[in-house]
């Protein structure tokens, strides 16, 4: 059961994906100069198989694109009517082929990653609590679990990594200081009450 909730996340991920700056390309905000492109017309980033569509078919398949308002079905039937009526059946389908390839071999590899997760984790904790080792030692039998399971590694890794402050403005305090620029930034936390100290 927590494999398949683990692949359903990663699927799901990787739409996110998809979905974001350089993904999908066909939602609204594609087009960072404005209406009619940095040059004037439409200059949206389209899917590959639009690349040799003339300009009216161009039009026609971002006016698809942008339809926020229809199911992904329904989005995906209209253009293969839109393929069907400017003669780009072929490409639309090759297009296709490709993206659920791709999403296969992602399901794959995402399966293979989370069956190995459990010995993989077993590995890393049996290097890092070996006390009879140096701490180059430790570094170098990390380094070549890194190399020797790089997916693996990098799984690991981001379910430990501690989460990193968002992005952009400052705390209240500035320069990522709390309370008015004190302390360090971000100090660890500590378990004591305030009679304590």
């Amino acid at each position: 059961m927590l494999y398949k909730s683990t692949i359903v996340a990663v699927v799901v991920m990787a739409g996110l994906v998809m979905a974001g700056p350089g993904g999908n390309r066909g939602g609204p905000g594609i087009n960072r100069f404005g209406p009619g492109g940095h040059h004037g017309g439409p200059r949206e980033h389209l899917p590959p198989f639009a690349q040799n569509a003339t300009t009216e078919a161009k039009q026609a398949l971002i006016v698809i694109l942008r339809n926020d308002n229809i199911t992904i079905a329904e989005q995906k039937s209209e253009i293969q009517t839109w393929a069907q009526t400017y003669g780009l059946t072929q490409e639309v389908n090759d297009f296709e082929q490709k993206m659920n390839a791709k999403i296969e071999e992602i399901q794959r590899n995402a399966t293979e990653v989370v069956e190995t997760l459990p010995t993989k984790l077993q590995e890393i904790t049996a290097i890092l609590s070996n006390e009879n080792q140096t701490r180059r030692q430790q570094g170098e039998a990390l380094k070549t679990f890194r190399d020797e399971n790089p997916q693996a590694a990098r799984a690991l890794e981001a379910l430990v990594r501690p989460q990193r402050p968002p992005r952009g403005g400052r705390p209240e305090g500035g320069r990522g200081r709390p309370e008015g620029g004190k302390g360090r930034p971000f100090e660890p936390m500590t378990f004591e009450s305030e009679d304590e100290q």
